[in-house]
């Protein structure tokens, strides 16, 4: 799902209209969820019952405090090297971290009772 949302992403960069960059928003709207709840899932499968509120509480600190810096540092790269830039960047972030979960034999052939 990663690589569909790395695939989506740049569209943000060349949409020249209102609705165009609306559809596109859609379309990432429908996969990053697909997404996070296939993460949390698997999350929830492997992490045993007595350590799900520390790794819940640890997870969620993280993409909180995760969100907050990146919403800081993505204005202030935006502000620096525009819009287009930025979307750009993100979009070969998406594809980096795509890479490593899709060559990982690892990652591909994880089962909640490993």
């Amino acid at each position: 799902m990663l690589w569909a949302e790395a695939l989506i992403f740049p569209f943000y960069a060349v949409a020249p209209t209102w609705w165009l960059l609306s559809l596109v928003a859609f379309a990432e709207s429908v996969v990053s969820p697909v997404y996070n709840v296939a993460l949390e899932s698997y999350r929830l499968a492997v992490t045993p019952d007595a350590l799900r509120g520390r790794v819940t509480s640890a997870v969620e600190t993280l993409t909180t405090g995760g969100a907050a810096i990146g919403t800081t540092a993505s204005g202030t790269v935006i502000a620096l090297l525009g819009t287009t830039t930025r979307t750009l960047m993100l979009t070969g972030w998406l594809a980096l971290l795509g890479l490593p979960a899709t060559l990982s034999k690892t990652v591909r052939r994880a089962r909640p009772d490993d």
